[in-house]
């Protein structure tokens, strides 16, 4: 698995706005990706870092994403007065989750 890692700064008055952008904008069409497997949007309210991790089944669709997701960036971050810091890619190495899960 692969993972696009994106953060992003917001002017913390501007927090529930972005939230209400990935809500109603990034999530849904991330999920019409190729490859989508999952997504965490982190944020932290005081500081307006939000940092997204996006997981795709493999290192084509990850790389075949990054326009879109590029133009989605460019679309959306600056409607909430945001800049991005950083975007990179990984592999994914290891997980452990929930035993129950």
């Amino acid at each position: 698995m692969f993972a696009r890692v994106t953060v992003v700064e917001v002017p913390p008055d501007r927090f529930e706005d972005a939230r209400g952008l990935i809500n109603l904008y990034a999530a849904p069409r991330a999920r019409g990706l190729p490859g989508w497997q999952g997504g965490y949007w982190l944020g932290d309210r005081k500081t307006g870092r939000v940092v997204t991790v996006a997981f795709y089944d493999t290192e084509e669709n990850l790389q075949a994403s990054a326009d879109a997701v590029t133009g989605w960036r460019e679309e959306l971050i600056p409607q909430v007065g945001g800049t991005v810091v950083a975007v990179d890619d990984y592999e994914l190495m290891a997980y452990r989750g929930s035993p129950n899960a």
